[in-house]
């Protein structure tokens, strides 16, 4: 099919010959004749065939006779805002309908596509009851749903801070195995890499990770690191021996055990281990662990059901599962890429995602950052914009899409950052709708800022469709 624009392979020979001989003609008529008589008119009606087909060729991308699979720019449904039909957009991958323009028009986010979507990266902000939650139960379902679309399954792994993806109703929509914090599959101790002393990294990264979520001081960050790297070399694990690296992990268990034989201080360190040991969050049994992008593979759609424990536990997990998550996107290489088409190996979503995000956890900066070149994306769900600031880090700044529902508190700063608005009068009247919205109304911003105020498609009006 071709669109209204210049592609190399609409320039055949004869059609560049026809168009030389014309400019030649034209030329020649202009220079050599008569400015009067037969020899002038020729020259002017020379010049006008010529000049219809350079305006065709700068206006649509061809010479002479129309293609026949030709679509003229007029006839596209915005061509000033690089949007295509849906029978062009569904060629480009995975086409998520958000919901419906102020003309009824569809509204579509192109993960895949990576001449309309910079990142596979997307914000989600709303207060409480606008609708967020319904919105990405309705994201999910659809990706959940275009494995062919996508060239590929597309593995989701998903945060559940309130339970409100563990319903048997939502697993069973999207074919998703749910997780409590009992007995978690994979082991946060895991190797994956090849990095030199690649077991001192990791436990670098665990210790951070656990100081982060508990606030723990430097001389038990330095204490806990001790340990793990002990629990390493009783597995026969060496960080100047990468042969060693393959042998599995020590559990949490065998760290707590070696813990507890030392230390006689019952500080915060020893409250955060005595914790996970008595809650049993991981696995401690070595035959019963997988890798976390195995276990994602396997489930199709992973949720991780934080429901029930202090925001601390929750952090940690999340904390330490991308941790694993970072590690493995990177080992498992790059996803198919053709032309303009990139394949989307794994998404992560975190609805409620301001706790999370406060910790300045390094690998959700290093997932957002990195995860477009590994086919990773990353929806991040949230009641303010403020909530992607943090002491260390501006997530901001790698989501390219935003859904914007209600927001009581929106600065002029954030319009300008969000919809590329300087008009200050501009900025005020779009604070007043952004306030003003109802439920399932939003404004939708694709990667090249072009805004769309929808109403969303919301998840119960699929499941009402659906058979």
């Amino acid at each position: 099919m071709m669109i209204g624009r210049i592609l190399p392979e609409h320039f055949a020979p004869d059609t560049l010959a026809g168009g030389a001989v014309i400019t030649t003609s034209a030329a020649a008529g202009v220079f050599l004749a008569a400015p009067v008589g037969l020899a002038g008119v020729g020259s002017y009606l020379l010049w006008k065939v010529y000049e219809r087909h350079i305006t065709r060729w700068r206006r649509d991308g061809f010479w002479g006779d129309q293609p026949a699979d030709f679509i003229p720019l007029e006839q596209l449904e915005d061509p000033g805002a690089d949007t295509l039909p849906v029978s062009v957009r569904t060629k480009l991958g995975a086409a998520v309908l958000l919901g419906f323009s102020q003309a009824n028009e569809e509204e579509y986010w192109l993960p895949n596509d990576t001449s309309i979507t910079m990142n596979p990266n997307m914000g989600i902000i709303g207060n409480m009851g606008s609708g967020k939650t319904q919105f990405m139960k309705a994201v999910i379902w659809q990706l959940s749903r275009m494995a062919e679309q996508n060239r590929a399954p597309l593995g989701m792994l998903v945060f559940d801070y309130k339970t409100d993806y563990s319903t048997d109703e939502f697993k069973q929509s999207v074919g998703a195995t749910s997780h409590k914090l009992h007995r978690l599959p994979y082991n946060p101790l895991a190797l994956f890499g090849d990095m030199p002393r690649l077991p001192v990294h990791a436990a670098s990264a665990f210790t951070d990770t656990v100081g982060r979520a508990f606030g723990l001081g430097e001389k038990q960050r330095l204490r806990l690191m001790e340990v793990i790297g002990e629990a390493y070399e009783l597995a026969g694990i060496f960080p100047d021996k990468p042969a060693t690296w393959k042998r599995p992990a020590p559990t949490l268990r065998e760290v707590w055990d070696i813990f507890k034989e030392s230390e006689q201080d019952r500080d915060s360190l020893y409250a955060v281990l005595h914790k996970l040991i008595s809650f049993e969050i991981f696995e401690e049994d070595q035959h019963n662990l997988v890798s976390l992008h195995e276990l994602i593979d396997r489930d199709g759609i992973t949720i991780i059901d934080l429901a029930g424990y202090d925001p601390g536990i929750k952090n940690l997990v999340v904390g330490l599962t991308l941790d694993q998550f970072y590690a493995q996107m990177q080992r498992k290489g790059k996803p198919t890429v053709d032309g303009d088409f990139r394949q989307i190996t794994k998404m992560v979503v975190v609805d409620e995602a301001d706790n999370f995000m406060s910790q300045d956890f390094p690998s959700l900066k290093n997932i957002l950052k990195e995860g477009r070149e590994y086919g990773v994306g990353t929806i991040l769900s949230t009641q303010q914009i403020t909530h992607f600031r943090t002491g260390e880090d501006n997530y901001a700044l790698y989501m390219k899409s935003w859904v914007v529902h209600s927001v009581d508190e929106i600065s002029p700063k954030d319009i300008r950052a969000l919809f590329n608005v300087t008009d200050k009068a501009a900025q005020d009247n779009l604070m007043e709708s952004i306030r003003n919205l109802g439920k399932h109304q939003s404004y939708y911003v694709a990667s090249n800022k072009q805004v769309s105020p929808i109403r969303d498609k919301a998840y119960w009006e699929w499941m009402a469709e659906t058979p």
